[in-house]
């Protein structure tokens, strides 16, 4: 009898410092690797609002939320260095100006251009606004994605002299060269959930 409460405490002992040992190796990899974890639950968070914008606009939603992606990683309040604004970094005084001239609308207030739904409305028609513009060519996407990030001006620098000439090889801005391939690898990868889901 003695030796059977002695077996089982020293059982119970292993156990609790198994189960220890785990939650402090879980606690270690979550503070050293730094896992955003509220990020898993953002990225899904503007699917729906995304889903319809992209088709009111006639776009592929899985582009729109590649720039959300890279813009502010799902961050509805993400601020950036040249008064960029909300998940899709919009600028008042280009694409949200550009916006409310072809609607007939008052610019947005830098506090409306932080709501999800007006940020993704006027980042999405900007950016199928690009796409439709280059739709003749053979890299559409690559080439909206570098107006998106650099102007149309920019954008006109680079445009391939003959077709079947990808517009990468010809973007001499590296950091808009950088943007427009990681756009399109994360576009690729959410385009690939999306078949693995249907």
């Amino acid at each position: 009898m003695y030796r059977k409460i002695i077996h089982n405490r020293y059982k119970n002992r292993r156990y609790f410092l198994l189960f220890s040992i785990l939650v402090a190796i879980i606690a270690a990899t979550a503070l050293f690797t730094r896992i955003d974890y509220s990020y898993f639950i953002r990225s899904k968070s503007f699917d729906k609002i995304i889903a319809n914008t992209a088709k009111r606009h006639d776009i592929d939603p899985c582009l729109v939320k590649a720039i959300i992606y890279r813009e502010s990683r799902f961050n509805q309040n993400a601020r950036g260095s040249k008064g960029e604004i909300g998940l899709m970094q919009i600028r008042k005084d280009f694409s949200a100006e550009d916006w409310s001239r072809e609607f007939k609308m008052e610019i947005p207030s830098e506090g409306i251009l932080f709501s999800p739904e007006m940020n993704i409305e006027i980042g999405t028609w900007y950016l199928a606004r690009a796409v439709k513009r280059w739709d003749g060519y053979d890299n559409p996407f690559e080439m909206a994605l570098a107006e998106y990030n650099a102007g149309y001006s920019g954008m006109k620098k680079w445009i391939p002299p003959s077709p079947g000439q990808n517009i990468v090889d010809f973007i001499t801005f590296e950091p808009t060269k950088e943007y427009v391939k990681a756009i399109m690898k994360k576009y690729r990868e959410y385009s690939q959930e999306r078949k693995q889901a249907l």
